[in-house]
C-alpha cells in the first residue's frame, strides 16, 4: 500500500474485532518501531506488549473505562525513562562502539557531551526529553501499522500512577507515556466510515 493510501486508510479505531494478530505481525511492527529516529540514538523509552486479558482487565480500571484496552488484539505501552545515570550513557557508548567498530576511548568526547546533557540535569528535564522521544516512536508506530493495515488507537487519557503501580514501572526507572491498543477494526465500527478531518495542505504548509 502506498504511504498516502495507508495514511488515508488509518483512523483512531473505536471498536476492534476479535481477530488476534499473529506474533509475526506484532514483531514486525515492534521492529519497525524499534528502528524509529531518536536523538543521539538514545531511545530513552521501552515498549511493553500486553496480550494477557487478565492484566488488561486490571489496566482497564486505570483507563477510564476505555474498552479498547481490553477488546483489542494487543495493548502496547510506551514507557519513558525517568532519569539517566552514568551506566545508561556507558551502555549507549558501548553500543555505538560495537556498531561502528571503534574503541570506546575514541568516543570520549561524545560520552562527555551526553553526560553533561542528560545526566547532569534534573530528572524532570530528562523525563521531558524522554517523553518527546517516545512520541517520535509513536508516530513511526502509527505509520508503520497503517502500512501493514494494522489498526491502532492512541490513548493518553489514563491514570498514569495507576498504570505505573500495577506494572511496577518505578522499579524499572520508567513511567507510562502513552498507550496504544492494536488489532483489526470491527466491521461495524461507524468511525471507519467517517471522513478524515485535517487542516488543508495550503493552510498547513508554510513556505518561506
Amino acid at each position: 500500500m502506498h504511504i498516502l493510501q495507508a495514511l488515508n486508510w488509518r483512523y483512531a479505531v473505536r471498536k476492534f474485532s476479535d481477530v488476534v494478530l499473529t506474533e509475526q505481525q506484532v514483531d514486525e511492527l515492534l521492529e519497525a518501531t524499534r528502528l524509529s529516529a531518536s536523538s543521539y540514538g538514545l531511545q530513552p523509552y521501552r515498549i511493553l506488549v500486553v496480550k494477557s486479558k487478565a492484566l488488561r482487565r486490571q489496566l482497564l480500571t486505570y483507563s477510564h473505562g476505555q474498552g479498547k484496552v481490553l477488546h483489542s488484539s494487543h495493548l502496547l505501552i510506551i514507557a519513558s525513562k525517568t532519569s539517566a545515570d552514568k551506566a545508561f550513557i556507558r551502555q549507549h557508548v558501548q553500543r555505538v562502539a560495537l556498531a561502528r567498530a571503534v574503541h570506546n576511548r575514541d568516543l570520549a568526547d561524545m560520552s562527555a557531551f551526553l553526560q553533561r546533557s542528560f545526566v547532569d540535569v534534573s530528572d524532570q528535564q530528562f523525563t521531558q526529553f524522554a517523553e518527546q522521544q517516545a512520541y517520535v516512536a509513536l508516530g513511526n508506530l502509527l505509520t508503520s501499522a497503517a502500512s501493514m493495515q494494522i489498526d491502532t488507537c492512541v490513548i493518553t487519557g489514563i491514570d498514569v500512577p495507576g498504570f505505573d503501580g500495577l506494572l511496577g514501572l518505578a522499579e524499572k526507572d520508567l513511567t507510562t507515556t502513552v498507550i496504544c491498543p492494536i488489532g483489526l477494526r470491527h466491521w461495524d465500527d461507524c468511525r471507519a466510515r467517517a471522513d478524515k478531518t485535517r487542516v488543508s495542505f495550503s493552510e498547513m504548509i508554510v513556505r518561506l
